[in-house]
């Protein structure tokens, strides 16, 4: 499958709206909603046909594409002060939720 930017939002506001990150990385519970996360997606079947781990994953790629690029732009001189898009919105807002569930588990 190809994912586009538009197909990223959709994954993105679903996982939102499920709230994956309220259990802990590697448990049942979140693997379950993962499930569901998919099958919600595949029901756009001309848009999707994914499965669990797929978009577990596509929201590890894009996580760690995001946080390379913004760490690039804090390094590179003169750059920021642009309005950030519903795509950068929502994935710096999935970051963070991640990254907030991870310390609750520690």
């Amino acid at each position: 499958m190809n994912w586009t930017e538009d197909k990223d939002i959709l994954l993105l506001k679903e996982m939102g709206g499920q709230g994956i990150f309220h259990y802990k990385a590697g448990s049942r519970e979140r693997g379950a909603i993962w499930q569901v996360i998919a099958s919600n997606l595949t029901c756009h079947k001309d848009l999707f046909e994914v499965t669990a781990r797929g978009v577990r994953d596509r929201f590890m790629l894009l996580s760690r594409r995001y946080k390379l690029k913004t760490s690039r732009e804090l390094k590179g001189s003169g750059t920021g002060g642009e309005e950030l898009t519903e795509y950068e919105i929502l994935i710096e807002d999935m970051i963070v939720l991640s990254e907030e569930s991870d310390k609750k588990a520690e």
